[in-house]
């Protein structure tokens, strides 16, 4: 009966990952959600990670980010090719482990780590404020151990 229970209840939650899946996200970080105070996301994502040069020593043009162009570029790159890698993958718990969608949460792993190793994550919320187009609300970057990240249980 037990076994039974437990085949029944693999069954249903596979069931409700596939229903999840079938969403497909835009892949531009700024479609995707509303994004409010960009920068200073950055400027607290470049304090929390390990050291980096996130400037061009001799910038081949202006940029509007002049503090950490390399890192919102490398952002936007991460975030595209997850979300890419999110919506071309078939098995939704191989998706999930890419991109993790829950009802009220979403989150990515950046690829960036603090001095303490702990995965960086960009979260985001559900946008419950009535007249925006987007879905989802930019929260922040933080760690695997931050009180923020939704999942703190779930490794990515």
């Amino acid at each position: 009966m037990k076994e039974m229970e437990s085949k029944t209840k693999s069954r249903y939650e596979y069931r409700k990952l596939q229903e999840k899946r079938k969403q497909m996200i835009a892949p531009d970080l700024f479609e995707f959600a509303y994004v409010p105070d960009w920068y200073g996301h950055l400027a607290e994502l470049e304090r929390v990670a390990l050291p980096e040069s996130w400037k061009f020593r001799k910038p081949s043009r202006e940029t509007k980010n002049t503090d950490t162009p390399i890192l919102e570029r490398y952002i936007h790159t991460i975030f595209r090719k997850q979300v890419i890698d999110f919506n071309s993958e078939s098995d939704p718990r191989k998706a999930d482990s890419i991109f993790h969608l829950e009802n009220e949460c979403v989150c990515f792993h950046t690829g960036l780590y603090t001095p303490q190793y702990k995965g960086i994550y960009g979260y985001f919320e559900r946008n419950n404020f009535s007249d925006s187009l987007r879905d989802w609300y930019f929260r922040g970057f933080c760690d695997e151990l931050s009180p923020k990240f939704p999942w703190r249980n779930h490794r990515h």
